[in-house]
């Protein structure tokens, strides 16, 4: 399921890392700066990438989902062996940005039937 996110909103995202142990390490145990990437930056947010790439900023965008929810997907490409060696890692998240406000969902409702006056 993708994360929810309405056109009123930002989250911030986190790149969690981890050793062999399966213990957190920091951002500075890869090798470079990780590339992001956002497929719905036209039409559902923007993506703001912290300077070292540990983590960025997802920003909806003020009319996105209007009518039908907006979508995109979060790429994160890295290599995770620093040094001479190559570990690449690439990872997805989708999002979805849906109106603020109004009306999300509608149903018809029947009463208990009676007899007719």
């Amino acid at each position: 399921m993708a994360f929810q996110l309405q056109n009123t909103d930002e989250c911030d995202i986190t790149l969690e890392l981890f050793n062999a142990a399966d213990e957190p390490v920091g951002i500075d145990e890869i090798d470079g700066i990780p590339e992001w990437g956002n497929s719905g930056e036209a039409t559902a947010a923007t993506l703001t990438v912290a300077s070292d790439g540990g983590s960025a900023v997802l920003r909806s965008l003020d009319g996105a989902g209007i009518g039908t929810p907006a979508s995109g997907t979060i790429t994160v490409d890295f290599d995770g062996d620093k040094g001479a060696g190559v570990r690449q890692f690439h990872l997805e998240g989708d999002y979805q940005v849906a109106a603020a406000g109004g009306i999300f969902r509608a149903n018809v409702v029947f009463g208990a039937p009676r007899v007719k006056v």
